[in-house]
């Protein structure tokens, strides 16, 4: 999915569609890897790493998913808007 988006090229992305893009990218990584972690430490009887890894990861899926739900809504209400102009215009210069 990510692959195919930045591949497509059809139109220019916002800094709003990174956001976008980078959120769901970071969540599935770190959410994911803690999810291992969890498994891994529930098997080898690790309670402080099954703890802080659960809390960990809670904690970034929640926080992400907030970020998230804010872009959206952002989108919706017309405050940010997505594939908007670059960070940087570069002008030619005139002769």
């Amino acid at each position: 999915m990510v692959k195919a988006m930045l591949l497509s090229g059809s139109r220019h992305r916002g800094w709003a569609d990174w956001a976008v893009t980078y959120l769901h990218v970071f969540r599935g990584v770190v959410v994911g890897s803690c999810l291992v972690v969890v498994v891994l430490a529930w098997f080898t009887h690790i309670h402080w790493l099954l703890l802080a890894s659960g809390c960990i990861g809670t904690g970034e899926f929640v926080e992400s998913t907030y970020y998230l739900v804010v872009l959206r809504w952002a989108k919706r209400s017309g405050r940010v808007s997505f594939g908007g102009r670059p960070f940087l215009r570069v002008q030619a210069p005139s002769d």
